[in-house]
C-alpha cells in the first residue's frame, strides 16, 4: 500500500544531530516505497531532490541562547505563513513531525489537524536529573502547551519506552504511543569492522594505542568539561592511550587550550554523517559522559562498530545497553568519576570475545534502520486504515 507521507522537522541534512539524523535516514528508506516530502527548517527558502525525496526548507530564527543554551536551537519558521502555504498545498495521507519542543510542530498539527498524524518524541527533558538546567521550564511546558499539542495527534512515537510512557501522562486515554528506538546501518558497520587499521591510518590516529573518543557537543549537558579534566588525568597516568575528541560546540575554544601542548589528543570538527562509522571503528572506546540523553545515535553507532561504552546511566542510555556485554557505568558527574570508568575499562583483560562479540552483533541488529523503518511503517498503516 503506497502512503503519502509528509515529513515536517525541525533539522535536516547538512544540519548534525540526532533529529536530523534520523529523520534523514527514515525518509530516504520510506522513499523506496511511499511518496515522501520533507519540509524542514534552514537559513533560506529552498528546494531540492534526493532521489525520490523532495525537500523544502523554510527561513527560520533561533532566540538568544539564555537562559539555556539549547533555545538556539528552537527555529522559529519565519514568515509563517509560507509554512502554512506549503501545508496546504501538499497532499498527503500522514503528517510525521518530530520534536515537541518546536514552533514548527505545533503549527503544523494545527493547521493539518483533521489529518492522521504522528509525533516523534525524541528527548524529554523532565525527565532528566533533578538539577538538569531547563527541567523545571519543561515540566511547565509539559502541562500547557504539550497536553495541548497531544490534542491534534493521532500519535506518538517515544525513543524509549520512558519516554513513550511519559507522554501517556498527557495523552488521551485512547491516543496510542509507541516505543521505536532510533536506527542505525548495521550492514555499514559490519562489512567495516576488517578496515580497523586502515580507518586509525586515515584518521592520524596510532595503531599502538587504545583510542577513547568523545563525540558529541561541547556543552555542558554532554559533561565535556569534566570529560576534558578526567582525559587529562587519565594521560599522566597511561602512555598507552589516545583521545580523540569528535564535534564542536560553546565549550569548544576552552577545549581547545586546556589540551594545547598535550599529546596523544586530537579534536576535530564534526565528522560527516557518511563517514563517522570510520571513525567509531578506528577507535575502541567510547566515553559519553552526559548528564542527560534519550536515545543518541552516537550509542548505537558505537555498538554497531563492538566499542566497549563508557557511559553515565543516564535517560535512555542503560534502557539501550540493557543487553550489550561491552560497557561500564560512571558513578557520578565528576572527573573523577569518568577517569575511575575509564581505568577500570583499560585494566580488564580484554575488551572483546567471540561470545560477547556474537552477541553484540545480534543485539544491535534490532536496532538496524531496516526494522525501525519497518515499525514506523506500521504505525501509518495502522492510522490510514482506520
Amino acid at each position: 500500500m503506497n502512503v503519502r507521507i509528509l515529513f515536517v522537522t525541525p533539522f535536516y541534512p547538512p544540519d548534525i544531530g540526532g533529529i536530523a539524523c534520523h529523520v534523514s535516514n527514515l525518509a530516504k528508506r520510506l522513499s523506496k516505497r511511499h511518496d515522501v516530502n520533507v519540509v524542514a527548517c534552514g537559513s533560506k527558502y529552498s528546494f531540492r531532490k534526493e532521489k525520490d525525496l523532495k525537500i523544502f526548507e523554510l527561513p527560520s530564527l533561533s532566540p538568544p541562547p539564555y537562559p539555556y543554551q539549547t533555545l538556539s536551537n528552537l527555529r522559529i519558521p519565519f514568515p509563517v505563513y509560507l509554512l502554512t502555504r506549503i501545508l496546504e498545498s501538499m497532499k498527503f495521507d500522514i503528517l510525521h513531525v518530530h520534536g515537541h519542543h518546536y514552533p514548527v510542530t505545533w503549527i503544523a498539527l494545527k493547521k493539518c489537524k483533521r489529518k492522521p498524524s504522528v509525533l516523534t518524541i525524541h528527548g524529554m527533558y523532565s525527565l532528566a536529573p533533578r538539577d538538569l538546567p531547563g527541567k523545571a521550564f519543561e515540566e511547565i511546558f509539559n502541562k500547557t502547551i504539550f497536553r495541548s499539542v497531544l490534542r491534534n495527534t493521532s500519535a506518538v512515537i517515544g525513543l524509549t519506552p520512558t519516554i513513550a510512557d511519559y507522554a501517556k501522562k498527557y495523552a488521551e486515554r485512547s491516543k496510542p504511543c509507541y516505543s521505536i528506538p532510533n536506527g542505525v546501518d548495521v550492514e555499514l558497520y559490519l562489512n567495516s569492522l576488517r578496515k580497523k587499521s586502515a580507518y586509525k591510518s586515515k584518521f592520524g590516529l596510532p595503531q599502538d594505542k587504545t583510542v577513547i573518543v568523545f563525540s558529541g557537543r561541547f556543552a555542558l549537558v554532554k559533561g565535556i568539561l569534566e570529560m576534558v579534566e578526567a582525559s587529562r588525568h587519565v594521560l599522566r597516568e597511561s602512555e598507552d592511550v589516545f583521545f580523540l575528541f569528535v564535534g564542536n560546540g560553546p565549550l569548544e575554544e576552552y577545549v581547545r587550550e586546556a589540551f594545547k601542548g598535550l599529546q596523544n589528543v586530537k579534536i576535530t570538527g564534526w565528522i560527516p554523517s557518511d563517514v563517522i562509522h570510520e571513525v567509531y571503528i578506528a577507535s575502541d572506546i567510547l566515553v559519553m559522559p552526559s548528564r542527560w540523553e534519550a536515545l543518541p545515535i552516537t550509542l548505537l553507532e558505537a555498538m554497531a562498530a563492538q566499542l566497549h561504552i563508557v557511559a553515565t546511566p543516564v535517560g535512555g542510555v542503560p534502557e539501550v545497553l540493557m543487553e550489550y556485554p561491552y560497557k561500564t557505568y560512571i558513578r557520578g558527574f565528576s572527573s573523577e568519576s569518568i577517569a575511575d570508568a575509564i581505568e577500570e575499562t583499560l585494566n580488564k583483560a580484554s575488551f572483546e570475545d567471540n561470545i560477547g562479540k556474537q552477541k553484540a552483533i545480534a543485539y544491535v541488529k534490532e536496532f538496524d534502520w531496516a526494522n525501525v523503518t519497518s515499525k514506523v511503517e506500521n504505525v501509518y498503516l495502522g492510522l490510514t486504515k482506520t
